[in-house]
């Protein structure tokens, strides 16, 4: 099985560039791997599922394009622990 592992990117509205790094990762590997895996600090701090800004709405998009053609896992780490189930519908294996 063929994995991508990351962790602590601390993805946050004031360095677009991770973000834009990320999607990058994943545009370009998605499709070579079988899952990923974010083993935590996805985000520098995520304020809840509501959030509706722009920076959290790109991160959705980016992250609903990559499990068109991988399995996504999303573990929480302490900058990110109030990423719920709407987010973790990512998760091809998500009940």
């Amino acid at each position: 099985m063929s994995a991508i592992c990351i962790s602590d990117l601390h993805l946050d509205v004031t360095v677009p560039k991770r973000l834009d790094a990320l999607n990058n990762l994943l545009v370009l590997e998605s499709e070579k791997v079988e899952a990923i895996y974010v083993l935590g600090d996805l985000v520098e701090a995520w304020v809840g599922d509501d959030d509706d800004g722009q920076f959290a709405d790109e991160l959705r998009t980016i992250l609903a394009g990559c499990v068109q053609h991988t399995a996504l896992y999303i573990m929480h780490g302490n900058r990110d622990f109030l990423i719920g189930r709407s987010e973790e519908r990512f998760s091809r294996n998500a009940e």
